[in-house]
């Protein structure tokens, strides 16, 4: 879940209260749980109290960039470029879409769908000149803050995201899909230089 490793918490639990869990192993990505049914809320109680003094942000996993690009480098990607990517299909499980890490202004956002789920977002270099839009499919409400604070006190945020293919009516252009933003990063200059 997030950042946690929700089999350590087990761990620890097991090791306060041996009585309640009877068999535990896994990894961070599975775990099994051994228990007696009558222990169930017991052991409920248990992980609520070890979770409540996490930090929020640590339920939030933060998905991993293969590739660093600036804004400006983002700005000159067009569908050559896509198709030439989809050259390293399939992908899949183990081999998975390239993603690509941009640090950013952002300009502004909206909640857009039906359901209230999607962002829309405008992203910029420091300029300001540029401005690129980018679309967030389900995103995670509690970067809102992140994202209004960002846009509040002009920071640097970093995206991940990868390339998709719009096509409308025999039009194809280039979109950026937003994988994760990863926060605000306070920099007293230009990151471009830092990186």
């Amino acid at each position: 879940v997030g950042q946690l490793d929700i089999l350590e918490i087990l761990r620890e639990i097991r090791e306060e209260n041996p009585d309640l869990i009877t068999h535990l192993g896994g990894n961070k990505a599975a775990l099994g749980v051994g228990f007696k049914v009558n222990k169930l809320n017991d052991i409920f109680v248990a992980l609520q109290k070890k979770l409540e003094d996490v930090p929020e942000e640590m339920f939030r996993s933060h998905k991993k960039a293969d590739f660093y690009i600036n804004i400006q480098q983002v700005s000159l990607w067009d569908i050559d470029l896509y198709y030439h990517l989809l050259k390293w299909e399939p992908f899949g499980h183990k081999f998975k879409k390239p993603a690509f890490k941009t640090r950013c202004y952002l300009k502004s956002y909206k909640i857009i769908g039906k359901n209230k789920n999607h962002l829309s977002l405008i992203i910029t270099d420091n300029s300001e000149i540029l401005s690129i839009k980018a679309l967030w499919f389900f995103f995670d409400p509690t970067v809102l803050p992140v994202l209004d604070k960002a846009i509040s006190e002009k920071k640097y945020i970093e995206i991940i995201w990868q390339p998709e293919l719009d096509s409308f009516k025999g039009v194809e252009k280039l979109s950026i899909r937003i994988l994760d933003i990863l926060d605000i990063l306070d920099y007293k200059e230009d990151p471009e230089k830092t990186h």
